[in-house]
């Protein structure tokens, strides 16, 4: 660039030793304006960031702008020269900033809290009022070095925390209107990418206010977009046409998506936020479950599932906050989820109405509004593998052996082919599975064994197999009381069981849950067999078998009740082996099984 022609130009300016001298030169502010714009145009070149460094120009621009801010305000033509001017400035102190570290701490100097400029009369020009093109250009200029002193750096972005925000806050609420248009939300987006930052170190400070403002403008952004219709008969768009809506439908995405990520953030990780306030706490629900029936149905909103997911965690963990009561929105849950289209919805419905029950009785009073079957068909609209969190926990909640019994046979089986499609997603979200885990131990124990044998010739068998563990002793249990299952049936069964193959099993060992689950099943399986009958357990698995009593007898001398419990089931298990076995030609296995189960009956 002319640098040397542009600093002697600017020489008045940058010497000047006061605000008065400067806006009293008349039309030689004009140029400070025209020039400034073309260093700022300048800087856009990474080697000229350097050279207004080393030359001082920038500590002297700098200065210049710091005492314009500090002016006060003025009236007229003055105060036109001095935003025009102040606006420049702010905007070649921006470009200095980008992807320059040295700058960045020639800007702070020892310390962002001791820094004047950026404490208080950063701030002080977000929070002015004013709305005027040059005001607001000022302070989109103003964001913008925000910006550029953050990206890439957390110590600056942490530091600004303690003043920014605030003032962002106070930005938005001034100038968005009730209505937006690619302008408007082009002047939104700013503020938004820096709070996106800025966020995530000062989610804390964020008042239930603040983040119901959010809430609200997120809402009046998603109602305020029309898609432009589509003309299939006409294509003789120009490119200028064309790109122009493409960036409006990206205007309105990104607001959208920086929303979402900055609302979900504050939500998930402030514990502080209080939503005591029924009334107001439904209002933002209801609000929310109004964003998500608004955008669902937009099939070109960019990075729709990332941001139909956050709204859906976000009502989450409104619901799951602990100063929540949550009554007031389960008549709006069920509507929802009798009612709506919106696959989001219904997700973020049954997690709030899970959310409620914290007790029985709070069971029994949803069951009175809503049957299984309504919530069962409600679920074949999900999809997407994060949906199936609240219906995987509503209906482990509602389910017991009164409404379980009651459900139609196509219901039922309906539920267990919903299981079987979360099992399957497990595997790309793993969040799921123990959720998949407790509902299916739940349905496992609630449904009579006639069903359950009935839903094993389905989806329960795939399910069951694939997840092992205290689900499949649970089951053999059941099937143990029924008659004629075949012996295939339960040959599937213990050879998953003896792979021990359970979530509460660790690199430490065996749980006293499991442990305990699995030797009751082993008596209830064995109790029923005659003397010679075939067995798969003896005849499979015997040597699992003994290595799972020496585990059990090595509990002998504990005296917790959970040791106990086991030792009990153990001794049941090694008495009813001796039995029958009575008599029989033993293997060489069997005959090491018959000695560790006597140690069961030995006298220490």
């Amino acid at each position: 660039m002319d640098f040397e022609s542009l600093l002697f130009g600017l020489q008045k300016l940058i010497h000047a030793p006061s605000v008065a001298e400067i806006v009293n030169q008349g039309n030689a502010v004009e140029e400070y304006i025209k020039m400034l714009d073309q260093l700022a145009v300048h800087l856009r070149s990474p080697a000229n960031r350097d050279i207004v460094r080393e030359s001082g120009l920038f500590q002297r621009l700098l200065s210049v702008l710091e005492m314009l801010l500090d002016s006060g305000d003025s009236n007229g033509e003055k105060k036109v020269l001095k935003v025009n001017l102040s606006s420049e400035l702010m905007r070649c102190i921006a470009n200095c900033l980008a992807d320059n570290d040295i700058n960045r701490r020639a800007l702070v100097g020892e310390s962002i809290y001791s820094n004047r400029f950026l404490t208080v009369q950063v701030p002080g020009i977000l929070f002015s009022h004013g709305l005027t093109e040059i005001e607001k250009t000022l302070k989109a200029r103003t964001v913008v070095m925000i910006r550029n002193l953050c990206l890439g750096n957390e110590e600056y972005t942490a530091d600004c925390t303690t003043y920014i925000p605030n003032s962002l806050f106070a930005l938005l609420e001034e100038q968005y209107p009730k209505s937006f248009d690619e302008e408007s939300l082009e002047e939104v987006i700013m503020p938004l990418d820096l709070l996106t930052e800025l966020i995530k170190f000062s989610y804390q400070r964020v008042s239930v206010i603040q983040f119901a403002f959010l809430v609200e403008l997120l809402k009046h952004i998603s109602v305020s977009f029309e898609p432009a219709p589509q003309d299939n008969t006409n294509n003789n768009n120009t490119e200028g046409n064309q790109n122009e809506e493409v960036e409006e439908d990206d205007a309105f995405s990104d607001a959208v998506l920086l929303l979402t990520e900055i609302i979900e953030i504050i939500v998930s990780q402030n514990q502080k936020l209080d939503f005591s306030d029924s009334n107001c706490t439904t209002h933002l629900e209801k609000i929310l479950f109004s964003i998500l029936e608004q955008l669902e149905p937009i099939e070109y909103l960019q990075n729709k599932l990332i941001i139909l997911r956050r709204l859906s965690s976000t009502l989450g963990h409104i619901s799951a906050n602990i100063t929540a009561a949550n009554i007031e929105i389960r008549d709006s849950c069920i509507s929802v989820i009798k009612n709506s289209s919106s696959s989001y919805s219904i997700a973020a419905a049954f997690i709030a109405l899970s959310n409620s029950i914290s007790s029985r009785k709070d069971a029994d009073d949803i069951s009175k509004s809503i049957t299984l079957d309504q919530i069962i068909g409600a679920s074949k609209k999900l999809r997407d593998p994060m949906q199936f969190q609240g219906f995987l926990d509503l209906t482990k909640k509602l389910l017991n052996a009164s409404n379980a019994i009651e459900l139609q046979e196509q219901d039922a089986l309906a539920l267990f082919s919903v299981l079987k499609m979360c099992q399957d997603q497990c595997k790309y979200y793993q969040n799921l599975t123990p959720l998949v885990g407790a509902a299916l131990r739940k349905l496992i124990a609630v449904f009579p064994g006639s069903m359950l044998r009935k839903a094993y010739e389905f989806d329960l068998k795939s399910i069951v197999l694939d997840h092992g563990g205290i689900a499949v002793c649970l089951l053999i249990d059941k099937l143990s009381l029924q008659k004629n299952v075949s012996n295939v049936t339960f040959e599937e069964l213990w050879s998953t069981a003896f792979k021990f193959k359970d979530s509460s099993v660790t690199s430490q060992g065996v749980s006293s849950e499991f442990l305990f689950q699995f030797t009751k099943s082993l008596g209830l399986y064995l109790r029923p067999l005659k003397d010679g009958e075939y067995n798969i357990v003896f005849a499979k698995h015997s040597s699992e078998l003994n290595t799972l009593l020496e585990t059990v007898l090595q509990l002998r001398n504990k005296s917790d009740t959970a040791s106990q419990s086991i030792w009990n089931n153990g001794r049941f298990v090694a008495g009813m082996i001796i039995n029958l076995q009575k008599g029989q030609h033993l293997t060489a296995v069997e005959s090491k099984l018959q000695d560790v189960a006597k140690q069961f009956f030995e006298q220490d």
